[in-house]
Protein backbone atom coordinates (compact mmCIF):
# COMPACT_ATOMS: atom_id res chain seq x y z
CA UNK A 1 0.00 0.00 0.00
CA UNK A 2 1.58 3.66 -1.31
CA UNK A 3 0.99 6.31 1.40
CA UNK A 4 0.29 9.85 -0.17
CA UNK A 5 2.94 12.37 0.04
CA UNK A 6 1.75 15.11 2.65
CA UNK A 7 1.58 18.76 1.86
CA UNK A 8 2.31 21.35 3.49
CA UNK A 9 1.57 24.88 2.39
CA UNK A 10 3.29 27.88 4.31
CA UNK A 11 1.08 30.47 2.61
CA UNK A 12 -0.89 30.18 -0.78
CA UNK A 13 -2.02 32.54 -3.17
CA UNK A 14 -5.51 31.90 -5.04
CA UNK A 15 -7.09 33.62 -8.01
CA UNK A 16 -11.26 34.51 -7.09
CA UNK A 17 -11.32 32.79 -10.65
CA UNK A 18 -9.48 29.55 -10.04
CA UNK A 19 -11.19 29.33 -6.71
CA UNK A 20 -14.19 26.61 -7.57
CA UNK A 21 -11.41 24.32 -9.35
CA UNK A 22 -9.31 24.72 -6.52
CA UNK A 23 -9.29 20.89 -5.34
CA UNK A 24 -7.53 21.14 -1.94
CA UNK A 25 -8.01 18.49 1.07
CA UNK A 26 -9.53 20.33 4.11
CA UNK A 27 -6.33 18.47 6.31
CA UNK A 28 -3.76 20.57 3.67
CA UNK A 29 -5.71 23.95 4.59
CA UNK A 30 -5.81 23.15 8.28
CA UNK A 31 -1.95 22.67 8.38
CA UNK A 32 -1.22 25.91 5.77
CA UNK A 33 -0.03 28.92 7.55
CA UNK A 34 -2.83 31.36 5.50
CA UNK A 35 -3.79 32.16 2.02
CA UNK A 36 -4.51 35.25 0.14
CA UNK A 37 -7.71 35.62 -2.51
CA UNK A 38 -6.73 37.26 -5.15
CA UNK A 39 -9.39 39.44 -6.73
CA UNK A 40 -10.30 39.04 -11.06
CA UNK A 41 -7.45 36.71 -11.53
CA UNK A 42 -7.00 32.91 -12.17
CA UNK A 43 -3.59 30.31 -11.90
CA UNK A 44 -1.23 33.47 -13.40
CA UNK A 45 -1.54 36.08 -10.18
CA UNK A 46 1.45 37.55 -10.63
CA UNK A 47 1.08 38.17 -14.23
CA UNK A 48 -2.93 39.35 -13.94
CA UNK A 49 -2.47 41.01 -10.76
CA UNK A 50 0.83 41.78 -9.83
CA UNK A 51 0.29 44.98 -7.74
CA UNK A 52 -2.27 42.79 -5.71
CA UNK A 53 0.11 39.89 -5.69
CA UNK A 54 3.25 42.14 -4.52
CA UNK A 55 1.07 43.79 -1.88
CA UNK A 56 -0.07 40.02 -0.59
CA UNK A 57 4.00 39.08 -0.44
CA UNK A 58 4.84 42.48 1.09
CA UNK A 59 2.47 42.46 4.12
CA UNK A 60 3.27 38.24 4.96
CA UNK A 61 7.46 39.37 5.04
CA UNK A 62 6.74 42.19 6.91
CA UNK A 63 4.09 40.54 9.65
CA UNK A 64 5.15 40.05 13.03
CA UNK A 65 6.08 36.04 13.70
CA UNK A 66 3.33 34.12 14.87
Amino acid sequence: MTRPTPVVFIHGFIGTLDVRGWHVPDWALARCAGFDLIERCGHLIPAEQPDAFRAAVERIVHAPPA
